[in-house]
């Protein structure tokens, strides 16, 4: 079993949120978070420039083009207590990174769900408070 399989084992047993594999090595995590609302993040596998193992994560917050003003895009992403705002091909993700080596499905679990819940802030702050695009 690999670490990243342990840990979403572990994370599906612990809290029972819902878990797609998306393709090799490649998890979709749907993730409950406030006022009813739920989040999708997807996790993979990966390594730094020295080689050391990394679980990288991320959640689609919405295109672009919606998003408005970049300018006001990096003044939000410096308020980001995880991850960072980026753009990939035309839509904007919240995306983060952390040493996967000795990492603990709670503290996993803990990562993913403070970045479902910026993304979601994000997501309502270009769709407004109704909407659930992702």
């Amino acid at each position: 079993m690999t670490e990243l399989q342990a840990i979403i084992d572990g994370i599906r047993a612990g809290l029972g949120w819902e878990v797609t594999d998306a393709g090799p090595h490649t998890f979709e995590v749907r993730i409950p978070i406030p006022e009813g609302r739920q989040q999708l993040v997807t996790v993979s596998p990966g390594s730094d420039p020295d080689t050391q193992p990394l679980l990288f994560v991320w959640s689609e917050v919405g295109d672009a083009a919606d998003l408005g003003d970049p300018w006001k895009l990096l003044e939000l992403n410096a308020g980001l207590e995880y991850g960072a705002l980026c753009l990939h091909e035309g839509a904007v993700f919240l995306r983060d990174s952390v040493r996967l080596d000795n990492l603990d499905p709670g503290s996993a679990a803990r990562i993913l769900y403070h970045c479902a819940v910026a993304a979601d802030e994000l997501e309502r702050y270009a769709y407004g408070d109704d909407a659930d695009q992702l």
